[in-house]
């Protein structure tokens, strides 16, 4: 599918597959198309850097990916956003993916920053977690000791 598209279309494939980890030939759909995680992602980030940055319609899109037919590409979109909120994995692939194709967007911001943050808070978290299991077992020792007391 790649061999009649343009060269800028080629560099965002490229880019794609080599941060994705996945090769052209997997990356579009046709009658075999595999539906791996890894594999999906990569054509979530294809179809988002085609409407978000290259402004290609859901039907361009459809026809470049080989998906049957435009819901498809509303669904990547949507899946797309969901993703890049909730998933660091995702977030980052597609942060590195703008940034090899010289894209500026809020998604290159430093990463790397943003989880190490997220790790201190983290550890907090399991700070707290851990001294409110601590009292919880405090508890049922004290509780323990109240029925043998009192109930027998």
């Amino acid at each position: 599918m790649i061999k009649n598209k343009s060269t800028e279309l080629r560099k965002i494939v490229n880019s794609v597959c080599s941060n994705c980890d996945v090769t052209p030939n997997i990356l579009f759909r046709d009658k075999n198309a595999r539906k791996q995680d890894h594999i999906v992602r990569a054509r979530q980030i294809l179809v988002s850097i085609l409407w978000n940055e290259k402004g290609l319609t859901n039907n361009k899109i459809k026809d470049i990916i080989g998906y049957k037919n435009h819901a498809s590409v509303v669904h990547a979109r949507k899946q797309h956003e969901i993703d890049n909120k909730n998933n660091f994995k995702y977030r980052k692939l597609y942060g590195r993916t703008l940034v090899d194709l010289g894209i500026e967007s809020d998604y290159t911001i430093d990463i790397d920053k943003q989880l190490k943050e997220q790790k201190k808070i983290n550890k907090i978290l399991n700070k707290l977690y851990e001294n409110e299991r601590q009292e919880c077992e405090r508890i049922k020792m004290e509780l323990t000791e109240l029925r043998k007391k009192y109930l027998l």
